[in-house]
């Protein structure tokens, strides 16, 4: 799946010399003119109108390379020149072209470049009929509209003076070109700086917790309606930094996959790596999801890596870097993300009076969520069972202000300090899904069974390694048995569809920011 396309910024001067054959004085030079072309290599694809010629890096070394440069004068007359290349330092060059300035009144012309290849003589020197018949094409410029022309900044059917006694220089970009020479007023070399465009395509899979949430939405456009396995739909907002440069957004991001519904086919990326220094990259990749009760973009990771994808993250034997979001696959997959839960990202959370256990649920606290809208996984409203997540943090009852998580979501992102850890959730999502195991119903606790419950997640959380839970003295045994398998087998538990993880509301403590690591877990489906 992967391509590479070596790609070449040229930078071709114009020189002209005169020798003075009177007595009147020299003319002064003028001053330098520059003019920028960005050309590109490029890939044969059945989709072009047009053929172009294949990178074949077969071709390699430092001789037997020549350029073909096709220009069209001020007449509109197209002519083309062909250019030995050479190297200087690991770089190539083409020997000095020539071009003619017939109008000497005015001592300039006009030109436009029209083409520039690169060919390998394949030993046979000559430009002639037969010296080129068995000559391979090597790299050439995108022309306009083709499928890398938005590569280059300045283009071929760029238009150029030549001038008499004067020198120009003109930085052309073109892929793995080099320099020639002619005879008459002014010349040019070609000064090639090495792109290689690189490709890498992604996949993704989106697992469903229920198909009805995706009912009337782009999944359900796709062959079949929606399924719990569904192609993802995604796209990646791609930024680029090039040796010495700026991180900026790459030409044609963000790309996405909507217009085919992930489905047959992976997204493919081209971007450009200049091969005299190191470039930096960044994919942000965003999963097409419910946000609430409408289709938004979910931020899910941030790809980051240096020249070549391939360094960093390996995309397997089918060069297709493929992710999964939830654990409904069972293959192995290049990168797993954690089932998607359509949580609001802030809200509020009512604590009701008196804790343990609550009135209304026979939890350790009743709990009621609200300030955010329909559609979201919680429900403004209603009053859930909640449990306390740090036995050694005071949190009052009322209304608190707070922001969501999930015993899904890794704990780097969540504020601190607090007592958890990536290891502990993973323990405490296998404790919410072996409850039953124990004739447990997380949904409907009823007393007495909140103090074992609330005593074994706290064994888990405030456990100081190993596979000894926390447990004071009057730990009830229950709690004791469920924390210990809890941390026995919960080191990289994953959630099946269907499963439970909880909810981590963080008490922000009002609105100055501060948080405090006292949290409620309220176990939900995800």
């Amino acid at each position: 799946m992967k391509k590479l396309i070596y790609i070449f910024m040229i930078a071709a001067v114009l020189v002209s010399c005169k020798k003075n054959t009177t007595n009147e004085p020299t003319p002064v030079n003028q001053q330098t003119q520059e003019v920028t072309f960005d050309i590109n290599t490029i890939l044969e694809s059945p989709d072009r109108a047009y053929s172009v010629p294949n990178c074949n890096d077969s071709i390699d070394g430092e001789i037997n390379k020549y350029a073909q440069i096709i220009i069209q004068d001020a007449g509109g007359v197209i002519d083309t020149f062909y250019a030995e290349i050479y190297y200087v330092l690991g770089l190539p060059y083409t020997k000095a072209i020539l071009l003619p300035i017939n109008d000497l009144s005015d001592s300039c012309d006009t030109y436009v470049l029209k083409g520039f290849l690169v060919w390998d003589n394949m030993g046979t020197a000559g430009y002639d009929d037969a010296a080129r018949a068995d000559d391979m094409l090597f790299k050439a410029a995108p022309l306009p509209g083709s499928e890398f022309w938005d590569f280059a900044v300045n283009r071929v059917e760029w238009q150029f003076e030549v001038c008499a006694f004067f020198k120009t220089k003109i930085l052309i970009d073109v892929l793995c070109f080099v320099p020639n020479d002619y005879e008459l007023f002014g010349f040019f070399w070609f000064e090639i700086t090495e792109i290689t465009v690189r490709e890498m395509c992604f996949f993704g899979d989106f697992c469903l917790k229920d198909t009805y949430i995706y009912e009337g939405t782009a999944y359900d456009s796709s062959d079949g309606g929606v399924f719990i396995d569904e192609a993802a739909i995604f796209k990646i907002i791609a930024r680029h930094q090039k040796p010495g440069g700026q991180l900026l957004p790459m030409v044609g991001s963000p790309f996405d996959n909507y217009d085919w519904l992930g489905v047959g086919e992976p997204l493919c990326i081209r971007y450009p790596d200049y091969d005299a220094g190191i470039d930096y990259y960044e994919f942000d990749l965003y999963l097409y999801a419910k946000v609430g009760n409408v289709m938004g973009w979910v931020y899910l990771y941030t790809f980051e890596w240096q020249d070549k994808f391939e360094d960093t993250y390996d995309p397997g034997a089918d060069g297709v870097y493929e992710f999964v979001v939830g654990n409904c696959l069972a293959t192995e997959t290049d990168m797993l993300f954690p089932p998607y839960m359509n949580l609001p990202a802030n809200g509020t959370m009512k604590l009701y009076s008196p804790a343990n256990p609550g009135n209304l649920t026979g939890a350790y606290w009743d709990v009621e969520f609200g300030g955010f809208g329909a559609g979201f996984d919680i429900v403004a409203g209603v009053v859930y069972p909640g449990w306390c997540g740090d036995k050694f943090t005071t949190i009052g009852y009322g209304t608190h202000n707070v922001d969501f998580f999930t015993t899904l979501d890794p704990v780097a992102i969540m504020p601190g300090p607090n007592s958890l850890t990536d290891d502990k959730l993973q323990q405490l999502n296998y404790l919410f899904n072996h409850f039953d195991t124990y004739g447990i119903d997380m949904y409907a606790p009823s007393f007495p069974l909140y103090t074992p419950i609330q005593q074994s997640m706290w064994g888990v959380i405030h456990s100081s390694g190993g596979n000894v839970p926390y447990a004071p003295a009057g730990t009830d045994p229950l709690a004791v048995t469920m924390a210990t398998q809890a941390l026995i087998h919960g080191v990289g538990f994953e959630i099946l569809p269907g499963g439970d993880a909880g909810i981590l509301a963080f008490d922000n403590n009002g609105d100055d920011g501060l948080y405090v690591s006292q949290l409620i877990l309220v176990v939900v489906d995800p």
